[in-house]
């Protein structure tokens, strides 16, 4: 720890990638359940395809957790997030265009 802060602990390309996958994953079941409750959660997740445009929404969460560790100064989180996001978009690239 640099300057014996407790945040800095949290300064982990790990958990960074962890936060940027499922992040996204999670903010797409909230809409999710906000807004399609009356579709089967099956057929979105039997379709990659369909879940995919809900992912792309989840995905922008990401930005928000971005900027909060730039404000706390984790940047190997953020690199973390951010190969966690380009994760994400490969997937949402690979149900989008190769029709899964």
């Amino acid at each position: 720890m640099k300057n014996g802060n407790w945040i800095e602990k949290f300064d982990s390309l790990i958990l960074g990638i962890l936060m940027g996958v499922l992040l996204p994953i999670l903010t797409a079941f909230v809409i999710y359940f906000a807004q399609y409750r009356n579709i089967n959660i099956q057929l979105y997740l039997t379709y990659p395809r369909l879940f995919a445009p809900l992912l792309q929404l989840g995905a922008i969460s990401n930005l928000a957790c971005f900027f909060l560790m730039n404000i706390w100064d984790l940047k190997r989180t953020q690199q973390g997030i951010i190969a966690g996001t380009l994760v994400i978009g490969a997937f949402i690239l690979l149900a989008m265009f190769l029709k899964l």
